[in-house]
């Protein structure tokens, strides 16, 4: 009997550190972008002037276009 419990809450804490960790890593990721973004956005402060090229430096960041191919992809299922 408490041996069952004891198995049970250890496989429950199992999977909530994989889920855990797995959040880790994410929230991780999106530090490392945010990271990247503000460095690219301090390499234009004292902007005069805002040029094609620039426009798309700062759109290739990992945050725009992960965002974006995600709601690409969700478009997509609502159409279907």
């Amino acid at each position: 009997m408490l041996s069952d419990d004891y198995e049970q809450e250890q496989k429950e804490l199992r999977e909530k550190l994989l889920r855990l960790n797995e959040e880790i890593t994410k929230q991780e990721e999106q530090a490392e972008n945010i990271d990247r973004f503000i460095g690219k956005v301090r390499k234009y402060l004292d902007l005069d002037e805002l040029t094609p090229a620039i426009l798309n430096d700062m759109v290739k960041t990992d945050m725009f276009t992960r965002r974006t191919i995600r709601y690409n992809k969700f478009r997509k299922l609502k159409r279907s």
